[in-house]
């Protein structure tokens, strides 16, 4: 008896790992290897760079109140890949007035009808889902669920909530000597054992929360969101014209329309802090400008009081 249930278990195992779909992407110049894995119960993902670790395996998916979800159970329909090569001129430059917008990338669809993205660049990646769904949702949560190898370190932004202004101080630390439910926002980043830089941040943020990170075990964070906001009231008691007291949250983080583009997950690799500096990935991956004519929009002085005369 003990015997067959072996063979049993041994056998769905075989058959889950048959049935997974293992889809390779590079960066244009082939040192950034992204691989990704469909398998029967998620979606996985894992990066190398210049043939070394640099993220050992990412589960992600999105969850609906209705019970639907994106990337559990995924079914997928077909793929396609394609290289991007374009050149971007932003309309007010902040770095450069030209951005050479190069990567490959890869397209999963699935039912019910949703698509997966992924882009490899040369200093990065970053994916995204998209709902292509003609009804709206609320979504209950967003899975990121990501492990780097043991002996990696990180500057670590912690947080003591997640009503914040985002101005932490980072800290730098062992991920393993952080305590487990700590919690950073976003950009955070982390250094392999063989020195390889990641530095996570997200992109295209709209009608949506902010990401946080939540340590979890071993080398790992989940990613965690704040709730819907319902209701809210001035703080009285400290700047009311800027601060708002919560006093009523939905059991969701984000109520989102149909044919919805969640933002970009956006990991920035390389052997060199300078790459981070220098790159343009957030902008490249941001949404299109909106508006028609431009050419009435000049760079100026900053009107922004406490850059420019505080209160006068």
């Amino acid at each position: 008896m003990k015997r067959s249930i072996l063979l049993f278990s041994f056998l769905l195992l075989f058959y889950g790992m048959a049935n997974a779909q293992t889809f390779t992407i590079k960066s244009p110049d082939q040192r950034l290897e992204l691989i990704v894995v469909v398998g029967d119960e998620q979606i996985s993902w894992s990066a190398n760079y210049d043939h070394k670790t640099a993220i050992k395996n990412t589960v992600i998916g999105i969850q609906k109140k209705d019970g639907d979800a994106f990337g559990i159970k995924p079914r997928l329909t077909r793929h396609s890949e394609k290289r991007i090569d374009q050149t971007i001129r932003p309309v007010v430059p902040h770095k450069d007035a030209e951005i050479l917008d190069v990567c490959n990338e890869l397209t999963l669809e699935f039912r019910p009808k949703h698509q997966l993205v992924f882009r490899v660049y040369n200093e990065g990646l970053a994916y995204r889902f998209k709902d292509q769904g003609k009804k709206g949702s609320k979504i209950t949560n967003e899975i990121l669920d990501i492990q780097f190898p043991e002996g990696t370190y990180t500057y670590f932004p912690e947080e003591e909530s997640m009503y914040s202004h985002n101005e932490r101080l980072y800290n730098y630390t062992s991920v393993s000597g952080l305590t487990r439910g700590a919690f950073c926002s976003l950009p955070v980043m982390f250094e392999t054992p063989v020195d390889i830089k990641v530095l996570f941040t997200e992109t295209a943020l709209h009608r949506y929360p902010g990401m946080f990170w939540q340590k979890s075990e071993k080398s790992g964070f989940t990613a965690i969101f704040p709730k819907y906001v319902l209701e809210t009231k001035p703080d009285q008691a400290t700047a009311p014209d800027r601060n708002e007291i919560i006093t009523l949250e939905g059991d969701y983080i984000a109520d989102l329309p149909g044919n919805f583009d969640f933002p970009w997950r956006v990991f920035m690799i390389s052997d060199t802090e300078e790459t981070f500096v220098a790159s343009n990935l957030t902008f490249q991956l941001a949404e299109p400008v909106a508006i028609d004519g431009t050419d009435w929009i000049k760079p100026g002085k900053v009107a922004w009081d406490w850059y420019n005369a505080n209160n006068i």
